[in-house]
């Protein structure tokens, strides 16, 4: 009796750690960007895949697989795999190396050079910790980001009646941010070989996106030409549920063959929005302020996957 109060005692202790835990990795979860791409400017920005390091070395597969060495945030029904005296904890860091070269061409459209850029990234990956609740019956706490923006383009018009009239106008277009997901998941095994999950996820972050049209070496004209900037800042906080289940349908000591599925409720996330426009780069005073609630969505998903593994060869397939 005293060795399954100690057992109960350890178990909210876990979960009590966990939870005061989060803000700090929150915070080191937001420290930087994850993505530099022309194509996070759009929508949430770059989708990053989830998973701990050993499925996202498998391509990401993770729907169907059930262990007892490795937490799975991607499928709630697998965690009813937690080990009953003990639990998992994982932790993972991204580090990414940008290099992009490309030719520079001057009014004439002449070649007059190459343009090289090169970024580094560093930032955690994922953090989760699964943890037995009953018998049967675990769960698994994550945070990982879900999506990153990152981007900086600039253009010059090269429209020549601008250039003999204006000048040398330049657009710009950069943006940050990004948005993390937070996962409490519950795992249960009614029957054998037979798993259900739910998992409630909670999605904040802050994106910035700015654009630009700057006049400089003004040649002739009347009148005057400013440049103008405009800023979009998105806040997002909004929660959002998740079901799976697993079955073995191959399980013995020499193979394991699991079919899981998962569907996602997507829909809108409502950030708060505030827009802001601001001319000749004095930007203490707008001479726009919007503050609205966008739209932006995530996608309800379905998911299928395959998972087999044996004592010299482990595979898998998702298909969402």
């Amino acid at each position: 009796m005293q060795r399954r109060d100690n057992n109960i005692f350890s178990r909210l202790w876990v979960v009590a750690l966990a939870v005061l835990l989060l803000p700090f990795m929150a915070v080191a979860q937001t420290s930087s960007v994850n993505a530099y791409s022309p194509y996070s400017m759009y929508g949430p920005g770059e989708l990053l895949t989830p998973g701990s390091a050993q499925m996202r070395s498998m391509g990401g597969v993770g729907i169907g697989l059930r262990s007892q060495g490795q937490p799975n945030v991607q499928n709630p029904a697998a965690s009813s795999m937690a080990p009953s005296k003990s639990f998992l904890f994982d932790f993972g860091i991204d580090g990414t190396h940008f290099r992009n070269s490309q030719p520079k061409y001057d009014a004439s459209g002449i070649k007059s050079g190459t343009a090289k850029t090169a970024y580094n990234t560093v930032n955690i990956h994922s953090i989760a910790l699964t943890f037995p609740v009953a018998k049967r019956l675990g769960a698994t706490l994550s945070l990982a980001p879900y999506s990153s923006v990152g981007y900086k383009v600039k253009q010059t018009d090269q429209n020549e009646d601008n250039w003999a009239d204006i000048g040398r106008v330049i657009y710009g277009w950069q943006g940050d941010g990004d948005i993390t997901e937070v996962k409490l998941s519950l795992g249960w095994e009614p029957f054998r070989n037979l798993s259900i999950g739910v998992a409630a996820k909670y999605f904040w972050g802050n994106i910035e996106r700015n654009y630009s049209a700057t006049v400089a070496n003004v040649i002739t004209g009347d009148g005057y030409y400013g440049s103008t900037t405009g800023v979009d800042r998105y806040r997002v906080n909004n929660f959002k549920m998740q079901a799976g289940i697993q079955w073995n349908i191959i399980f013995n000591e020499k193979r394991l063959l699991t079919l899981g599925a998962t569907y996602d409720l997507g829909g809108r996330l409502n950030p708060k929005v505030e827009k802001y426009i601001y001319t000749n780069n004095d930007l203490d005073y707008p001479v726009r302020n919007i503050q609205d609630v966008n739209e932006l969505r995530v996608p309800h998903q379905i998911g299928v996957g395959l998972y087999y593994v044996d004592r010299s060869v482990a595979w898998g397939v998702d298909y969402n």
